[in-house]
């Protein structure tokens, strides 16, 4: 069964795409980059207001711009995080990225699980290819795998990867028992046409915010991902609002 994460910049937002039908949140500043890093206040805030049972994630930033100094510094804000990830952009020219991504993974609180980042635009992101990331993932003991787009402005995922070169990546990432995910400017069309691959989570921002992915998270949009993902698993249930929202703050 697919779950869906949403992406937010707050708890605000966190409360809006639980009320909406999320499974899993991510937290992140999205005019920083795919994977831009909220600060050190916005991850405590939104694991505060998040109910523990359900997960939450931390984009990073890029792997170039970060130190294991840096993550270890972040250590007591992400204690509560189940996953972090960092992306790999214009490490294809460093000939020791797999060293230091290693060094900075080793850095992450103990209970919190690195996340593997293929950009389906890797060649323009300057990103290592998903042939060479993948088995790195499986080295350096990740929990997922997230196939994502470095530039949101370039197209989606399938503009970049065709079908089934993402079956090839899920299967060997599944193989491996890794937490697969798919993003990368996905719509509801283009999220029902990728949930026969099956995987673990489809992950979105831009579809579910009013005035695109730097606008505000929107509950009745996460609604429709969440009905979506529903009626495609049983083909009856959907998500509705609750008369006591459990979320709220």
């Amino acid at each position: 069964m697919t779950g869906l994460l949403v992406s937010v910049r707050d708890a605000a937002e966190a409360l809006a795409a639980l009320r909406g039908g999320a499974a899993l949140i991510d937290v992140k500043e999205p005019r920083q980059g795919s994977l831009g890093a909220a600060s050190p206040e916005v991850w405590r805030e939104v694991r505060l207001a998040v109910p523990t049972h359900v997960a939450c994630s931390a984009a990073l930033g890029e792997l170039r711009d970060i130190s294991p100094q840096q993550v270890s510094q972040w250590s007591d804000s992400l204690a509560g995080y189940q996953f972090a990830k960092l992306g790999l952009s214009g490490c294809r020219v460093i000939s020791d990225w797999q060293v230091r991504w290693r060094a900075v993974l080793d850095e992450l609180p103990a209970k919190t699980r690195p996340v593997a980042v293929i950009y389906a635009d890797w060649k323009s992101a300057g990103a290592p290819s998903p042939d060479e990331i993948l088995p790195a993932a499986i080295d350096a003991s990740c929990s997922a795998l997230l196939i994502d787009t470095f530039d949101k402005s370039r197209g989606s995922i399938t503009a970049h990867l065709d079908h089934q070169k993402v079956l090839q990546l899920l299967s060997a990432a599944r193989a491996a028992k890794l937490i697969t995910v798919l993003a990368g400017s996905l719509t509801l069309e283009l999220a029902r046409e990728l949930l026969p691959l099956a995987p673990d989570f489809l992950a979105v921002r831009g579809a579910v915010c009013r005035g695109g992915r730097s606008g505000a998270v929107e509950e009745s949009l996460v609604r429709d991902f969440a009905n979506l993902l529903l009626s495609t698993r049983d083909g009856a249930n959907h998500f509705s609002a609750p008369a006591k929202a459990p979320f709220a703050a």
